[in-house]
């Protein structure tokens, strides 16, 4: 059975970047680009593993944790943060 990943990323080169080298990996991998979205995935199918940047729209990344840490399938919660290609931290305002 393969592990299945639910990955939340808004950054676009990000999210794509870590889907294929997961898949590459032998993951089964479904990705959305804001956390509300994602923790309504959550709720509908099983995963074994979270995948979440921390800031991101609609819900950011600690709030997406917090719930999925109610849901029984989900066996592990991983967060980053992104950093741009300066090397900074992505800020929204």
């Amino acid at each position: 059975m393969t592990t299945k990943i639910l990955l939340a990323e808004d950054d676009t080169d990000m999210r794509r970047f870590l889907v294929k080298a997961l898949q590459t990996a032998g993951y089964e991998v479904i990705s959305y680009d804001n956390g509300l979205s994602a923790y309504q995935r959550l709720r509908e199918e099983p995963f074994e593993l979270l995948l979440t940047d921390i800031v991101m729209p609609e819900m950011d990344g600690i709030e997406l944790a917090r719930r999925a840490s109610s849901i029984p399938s989900i066996s592990g919660i991983t967060m980053s943060v992104s950093r741009s290609s300066n090397g900074s931290s992505r800020s929204r305002s």
